[in-house]
């Protein structure tokens, strides 16, 4: 479809770029950097194309390429709080946690209201051993939206890094309230009693 869409106008930079876009969603990741190549070549100046050429670099765990993409994008179009939130991610993987958290404070202060960038902002927190700070994350994202199970699963996991084992339980038990099907938090609490024993 995209191909038929190329052949009638090589000239528009969109096609080229949900072509890209399609590729990543089937794991093409080197064949979607050329197509996002391409829309840049005929688009420079649409900072979209650039984020998403460092979500393929960050699938292909290249984060140094990822950062510079973001950085593109973000020189192009300051106000878009989706570009400091994927640049934050990089950071994540790349285990430069403050530079995580910056970009992540940059994204709320863009958009107090979306919910990911407080999540995840609370995961940089955790990583860095800000427990309070983290939870502090977890809570403003559940008083927005109390059905994301992942919200309180990792509240409960920074309430046992602070081995406030007890709590912790209660924010796991209600990740199972709401996802009762995931095996995974009936682990974590499973593994939360036993610490507790054990202290």
């Amino acid at each position: 479809m995209y191909d038929q869409a190329i052949i009638l106008n090589p000239n528009e930079a969109a096609y080229y770029n949900n072509k890209g876009d399609a590729l990543q969603q089937i794991n093409k990741y080197d064949e979607a950097l050329l197509m996002y190549e391409k829309a840049i070549s005929l688009q420079p100046y649409y900072a979209a194309y650039y984020n998403n050429k460092g979500n393929a670099f960050l699938q292909m765990k290249q984060y140094d390429q990822a950062l510079v993409m973001y950085q593109n994008a973000i020189s192009l179009n300051p106000r878009y709080e989706i570009f400091y939130n994927n640049k934050g991610l990089a950071f994540i993987y790349m285990q430069q946690y403050q530079q995580a958290i910056n970009m992540f404070d940059q994204a709320i202060l863009l958009k107090p209201k979306v919910l990911n960038d407080k999540y995840q902002l609370g995961d940089a927190l955790k990583l860095m051993e800000k427990c309070e700070e983290s939870i502090g994350m977890y809570d403003k994202a559940i008083k927005i939206d109390q059905k994301q199970a992942v919200y309180y699963s990792n509240k409960g996991d920074a309430l046992c890094q602070m081995q406030k084992y007890e709590q912790a339980i209660v924010m796991y038990e209600q990740a199972i309230s709401i996802n009762p099907n995931d095996q995974l938090f009936l682990q974590i609490i499973s593994k939360s009693l036993s610490d507790e024993q054990i202290k």
